[in-house]
């Protein structure tokens, strides 16, 4: 098993605006987590609204995504000197703990970045999201209600349609005392901006409706996905 991929989804205080939550998530909170002697990698997804998806694309304005070495990083995780001195205590400071969510998946790499000799913008092929300290992400969170079918042979052709650079599912693992996946699945697809994005829609925006169809009870959203670690 290679290296393993967490998620932390967290919902901002409604005391909070979203500006001062997005703000104090960067810092001081992203300060003190990109130290943290355990991390691989570590990315900020801020959510931002777009018209292509529904009103619950701001029920999780914030998911984080750590990257670790092994299980026994992930079991320990709460342990680690950096995160048990300063983040745990910090989270309710800017997010309503009682609902984050937290679950470690392993990535299978759909479409690794530009394909070549496709039609790019100028820079896109050399364009890579562990390059660029922002870039632009959907996040699908597949329900478990969602059924086998959510991962489709069609997933990558469609995620290609949309004039995605890069395109990974993540699959989840149970670890220690976990007996069921908070997630069947999650489909994550970048383009290097907004504008972008919305070409990639405006190009095959029925490529978007297939590629969430079978996503039973899920969470979508769209981020700027910010590169800390």
């Amino acid at each position: 098993m290679g290296r393993i991929k967490m998620f932390a989804m967290g919902v901002r205080r409604r005391d909070m605006s979203a500006e001062d939550f997005h703000d104090y998530w960067r810092h001081p909170h992203g300060t003190w987590g990109q130290k943290m002697s355990t991390l691989r990698g570590y990315v900020q997804s801020h959510q931002v609204h777009t018209e292509h998806l529904g009103p619950g694309q701001a029920e999780y304005e914030c998911v984080a995504e750590l990257w670790l070495d092994n299980e026994r990083d992930v079991q320990g995780f709460q342990q680690e000197p950096i995160y048990a001195k300063y983040l745990h205590d910090d989270a309710s400071n800017f997010c309503d703990y009682s609902r984050a969510i937290y679950f470690a998946t392993q990535e299978e790499v759909l479409t690794s970045g530009p394909t070549p000799g496709a039609a790019l913008s100028p820079g896109d092929d050399m364009w890579s999201p562990d390059t660029r300290p922002f870039s632009i992400k959907l996040l699908h969170f597949v329900g478990v209600d969602a059924g086998p079918n959510w991962a489709s042979p069609a997933d990558e052709e469609l995620g290609l349609n949309l004039r995605a650079l890069r395109h990974v599912r993540c699959y989840p693992l149970l670890i220690g005392s976990e007996r069921e996946p908070r997630f069947l699945g999650v489909q994550e697809l970048w383009w290097p901006t907004l504008r972008a994005f919305r070409a990639g829609v405006a190009a095959s925006p029925s490529a978007l409706s297939k590629l969430l169809a079978n996503g039973g009870r899920s969470v979508t959203l769209l981020a700027q996905a910010e590169r800390f670690l």
